[in-house]
């Protein structure tokens, strides 16, 4: 038993529980979804857990979604659901408003912050929880949120957070994430294995796999 406050997630829940199911593929969730991606259909893609105990001292580092993923293409979008209130104190994620534009690809980071070998192209991220690395012409975005508040991100926006430095909140946050029509399956090194199996599908395809990755 690990001493002390924990930072703890969880990956591909809805694989093996119907509730988290449930949720991501017969809730308002993917209609949201393809409106804000002015398309008719989505594919689900996974979801994340994220829970930091009162007190966790692990920051979540900057980092942005698409290095990790075996997918190319724009129509890749995020949501981060509270499931408990969420402050700047108790590790709210903190936003690089429009980097998505640039096309920038930062260094994946794996769970509880370790580097994964860069891919061609890849930098590390900029801590910028290190504010003296911040420029004036950068616009950082964050909101305290209340439980069932849900920010969409774009799968190239830099994201991070600090420690929970509340005593006594504890901050749970959901990922959901869904794939559009210009995606292609590119399973590169360093990427993410997917659960239960990978796709039936060839590099350079469309991921139309529709057991992986339901057509909702």
């Amino acid at each position: 038993m690990e001493d002390g406050p924990r930072l703890i997630g969880a990956v591909f829940m809805s694989v093996l529980d119907k509730e988290f199911r449930e949720f991501s593929r017969d809730s308002a969730l993917p209609e949201v979804v393809a409106q804000l991606m002015r398309i008719e259909r989505v594919r689900f893609f996974y979801e994340q857990m994220f829970i930091k105990e009162p007190g966790t001292p692990e920051p979540t580092p900057w980092h942005n979604d698409l290095p990790f993923w075996p997918m190319q293409g724009n129509d890749l979008i995020s949501l981060w659901l509270a499931l408990t209130p969420v402050t700047k104190e108790s590790s709210g994620v903190e936003y690089l408003a429009e980097l998505h534009k640039t096309g920038a690809l930062y260094q994946a980071i794996g769970p509880g912050g370790y580097s994964i070998p860069p891919a061609a192209g890849q930098v590390p991220c900029p801590n910028y929880l290190d504010h003296s690395l911040r420029r004036s012409d950068q616009r950082f975005l964050s909101w305290d949120m209340q439980p069932g508040d849900v920010l969409f991100h774009h799968s190239l926006t830099a994201r991070g957070s600090g420690a929970n430095n509340s005593k006594t909140q504890l901050r749970v946050g959901l990922s959901v994430r869904y794939l559009g029509r210009d995606v292609i399956w590119d399973p590169r090194p360093g990427t993410m294995k997917i659960v239960p199996r990978p796709p039936a599908i060839n590099a350079g395809d469309y991921p139309a796999d529709d057991e992986v990755f339901p057509l909702l």
